[in-house]
């Protein structure tokens, strides 16, 4: 199971941020273009942000767990699930780096403007 997510994490994160990677060479006097290329931006933001929203927040049996005895009996309690955040290392890794991607990819497409000025 874990392998599954896994994979659709990362190809999500890969197609959303290829995505930005094709409309950030727009030309800056067309509009349409700009406004598609932050569309992209934002659309894949946001799909990192909710993947680290998600990995970072207790889901709901965890919040209404009845005695520490119940929820160590379903494997939530804290020795049952000390290794499970592990689990969500690979998406905030994929997402932070494809951050630093746009980030860097940017800093290098300013530099380069610059330069030909």
């Amino acid at each position: 199971m874990s392998r599954v997510l896994n994979d659709t994490v990362q190809k999500g994160v890969q197609e959303r941020l290829q995505r930005v990677l094709e409309k950030k060479h727009y030309d800056p006097s067309d509009l349409a273009a700009g406004r598609a290329y932050v569309r992209a931006y934002v659309e894949y933001t946001h799909y990192v942000e909710g993947l680290y929203q998600t990995a970072t927040t207790a889901s709901p049996h965890h919040e209404h767990g009845s005695s520490e005895g119940e929820a160590h009996l379903h494997g939530t309690g804290h020795d049952g699930h000390s290794g499970e955040h592990r689990g969500h290392l690979p998406w905030l890794l994929a997402g932070l780096f494809g951050l630093i991607v746009v980030g860097e990819s940017s800093w290098l497409v300013i530099g380069r403007r610059k330069t030909t000025r």
